[in-house]
């Protein structure tokens, strides 16, 4: 195949993918909906949204060990891998620790945070006890 030809299959792909996700994305929205409802769709998602957050937490250091293990072996230095693999988990080590302290602060003030989003409504919308519970084990599972 052509260069040509082949930038143009990838393009063509990359919109198919595109067009898939967010086609599956509108069903599985619509169908977490329909069996949740509205209020435990909006929760679901808010838990969703701030696990994702805490996600972002990982820097890069996942590419980033990838490069360098491929550069420590492509020259032979298991002494210099080993070292790096160990940096690596530490670095880990502090980041588990971190995002484990975050998440005890957002589960055990879970009901004071949502107390505080009550008090700041705008609107109608207020969180039920029930709710605060139910997002509190979404988080948990998140």
């Amino acid at each position: 195949m052509k260069k040509g030809s082949e930038l143009k299959a990838g393009a063509a792909l990359t919109y198919l993918l595109m067009f898939i996700s967010a086609f599956t994305n509108f069903i599985i929205i619509r169908y977490l909906t329909i069996q949740l409802g509205e209020a435990e769709y909006g929760l679901y998602a808010m838990i969703g949204s701030l696990a994702a957050t805490m996600a972002i937490f990982d820097f890069g250091i996942g590419a980033t060990i990838t490069r360098y293990v491929a550069k420590y072996r492509a020259e032979d230095d298991e002494n210099g891998e080993a070292n790096f693999l160990a940096t690596s988990l530490v670095i880990y080590g502090v980041i588990v620790v971190l995002v484990l302290a975050l998440g005890a602060v957002f589960y055990f003030n879970f009901d004071v945070i949502t107390g505080y989003l009550n008090q700041v409504n705008t609107q109608d919308i207020m969180w039920t006890a029930y709710e605060v519970e139910t997002g509190r084990t979404m988080f948990i599972v998140f």
